[in-house]
């Protein structure tokens, strides 16, 4: 038989077994709000649970989870902008080097990196070379078959669900408009779409996006831009912990990272959430993003930095707040006065 679940009272008690002090009406109800197994479990360690935070008190606790959940509402409107910016210019870059919105014809002259890799009229010098030749073409050609199948998936599940765009052309015996497929698209099938586009497309498009072609000399930033920020949209839309970067890839690009040092002059990891505000503040700004705004941007992270600093012990606010977070915010300033 499996134990009695534990009651609020229970669960408070618990809490102060471990050594975290909550008493009274309103540290039960704030702990109620966020809740036992999402705030308290979610925010009881920085990144892994072998990294566990020593807290004392409820109050600490709840001034970590006020800091994530301060950050996600900041970020998630710019994150929002991003995508619809990105969505557009894409959109508008692929219409008009194929010249049609059919998605079959930018199907077939758009999506077609994969010919690229074709071995016809290459020399090899051995055979392990022409083998591995070979597999990254197979795999450029599955990449192909693999979009075009994933798109018609997304058109059909949009017409199952009464999608007006799907519907309306769908009924008069027409495939749906690339333009409609791109409001079907999640910022992944975005970045998906965009990874795959031949390599004079994907130029225009980092061009489009303001990526200065020495940094980007085979086009690739712009998905890999993408899917570095999906994560954290992804983390943002659906609530979840942000604050220690857990989301993160363990494998982002050092194109992205090189990206941020050339525009601002400094390092990042993305260990830390302001590595992310570097980089949406770098995006926003070469999307056209009002610098006023820019500015009260980062000086709301400021404000939001500040008021949890001085709620919490050194110890614990060092964890997911370094010491070189001073410099990389006024970096972004100087940044973004720049012409």
């Amino acid at each position: 038989m499996s134990k009695n679940p534990k009651t609020m009272n229970g669960l408070m008690k618990h809490l102060r077994d471990k050594g975290i002090q909550i008493n009274g009406s309103k540290q039960k109800t704030d702990l109620l709000n966020i809740g036992y197994y999402h705030g308290y479990k979610g925010y009881r360690f920085i990144r892994n649970d072998s990294n566990q935070i020593n807290y004392s008190s409820f109050d600490e606790l709840k001034a970590v989870y006020d800091f994530d959940c301060s950050i996600k509402a900041l970020f998630y409107p710019k994150l929002m902008f991003i995508e619809t910016s990105f969505k557009n210019r894409i959109l508008d870059v692929v219409v008009n080097m194929v010249g049609s919105e059919d998605f079959e014809i930018i199907y077939k002259n758009a999506l077609d990196d994969y010919k690229k890799f074709s071995l016809n009229g290459k020399v090899f010098k051995n055979h392990e070379q022409k083998y591995i030749a070979s597999q990254k073409f197979d795999s450029a050609i599955n990449s192909y078959n693999k979009i075009r199948d994933s798109i018609l998936k997304l058109s059909s599940k949009a017409y199952a669900d009464g999608n007006r765009i799907a519907v309306h052309f769908q009924k008069r015996f027409k495939s749906v408009p690339i333009w409609g497929l791109f409001e079907l698209f999640s910022f992944g099938d975005l970045g998906y779409f965009e990874k795959n586009l031949n390599l004079q497309i994907r130029k225009e498009v980092s061009k489009k996006l303001g990526i200065n072609p020495i940094y980007d000399v085979s086009a690739e930033i712009p998905h890999k831009l993408i899917f570095v920020l999906k994560d954290l949209r992804n983390s943002v839309a659906h609530n979840n912990v942000i604050f220690d970067t857990r989301f993160k890839s363990p494998c982002i690009s050092n194109q992205i990272k090189n990206l941020i040092l050339k525009e601002i002059g400094v390092i990042v990891t993305f260990d830390e959430i302001v590595d992310y505000l570097c980089l949406l503040v770098i995006v926003l700004k070469k999307l056209g993003y009002n610098k006023i705004e820019l500015k009260k941007f980062i000086n709301n992270y400021k404000e939001i930095l500040e008021e949890t600093r001085k709620k919490l012990p050194i110890k614990i606010f060092s964890k997911f707040s370094y010491t070189n977070t001073n410099c990389k915010l006024n970096l972004l300033i100087t940044y973004i006065s720049e012409k």
